[in-house]
């Protein structure tokens, strides 16, 4: 609990402050407005840096989404989490994470939340899909739902590092065919902000997820999750 307290008398005082478990003293003629001022500031602190015990978001995505996909009849697609930088530099290596754009720390953290954001939805044991990139594989990785396999048609095609038109279309073959087959465990599919554009013609931001089901024989955005950067 916070607290100023008044000390002495007359036009110059002397005021305490105790916050978070520590004690502030502060002697002067305003000695009291500082106080108050700095009991707010200790609190506003104190939640961002002290207090909050974690990355604890709120994920509320409709029922009729949360069903499909816990059952098997949506998958999710995301983009991979946090790494700064554009593209990949010269002399790019799929084998070689070192010659690649990489996950930074808090892309790292990302992922990690975002396993358990989806676990905290249902999805405890997933099937999980990704580019080659190491980016998302490392991504595909850190959300702790299963096994990762690597899906060509979810590699990058930015810069014309692939065939962009054939890779869409073979991915959204493999959607559809997944999603109108028989029911299976939860699906989710990490891979890179263009290959999302491609495919439904909607921007993705690190980290961020879209639920696609069939809707009237058609692939259709069902949802969307953003996962915040702790």
């Amino acid at each position: 609990m916070s607290q100023c307290r008044r000390e002495g008398s007359g036009l110059v005082q002397a005021a305490t402050m105790t916050a978070a478990g520590r004690t502030w003293r502060f002697a002067a003629e305003d000695s009291w407005r500082a106080c108050r001022s700095g009991m707010w500031l200790i609190m506003v602190l104190c939640v961002t840096l002290t207090c909050w015990p974690g990355p604890v978001w709120s994920v509320e995505i409709s029922v009729n989404a949360k069903q499909a996909l816990v059952s098997g009849r949506a998958l999710i697609i995301m983009r991979h989490a946090l790494a700064p930088g554009i593209g990949d530099p010269e002399g790019l290596d799929l084998r070689d994470c070192a010659t690649q754009r990489n996950l930074s720390q808090a892309g790292r953290r990302q992922a990690r939340e975002a396993g358990a954001t989806l676990k905290s939805l249902g999805i405890v044991d997933a099937e999980v899909f990704s580019s080659a990139w190491c980016r998302c594989i490392d991504t595909a990785t850190g959300l702790e739902l299963g096994p990762v396999t690597v899906l060509d048609s979810l590699n990058s095609f930015f810069r014309n590092q692939g065939d962009s038109a054939a890779q869409t279309h073979d991915l959204g073959r493999w959607i559809e065919a997944r999603l109108s087959g028989p029911a299976s465990k939860p699906a989710v599919l990490v891979t890179h902000q263009v290959n999302i554009s491609g495919l439904i013609g909607r921007y993705a931001a690190s980290g961020e997820a879209f639920i696609l089901g069939i809707d009237e024989d058609e692939l259709r955005v069902l949802d969307s999750l953003q996962f915040m950067t702790p």
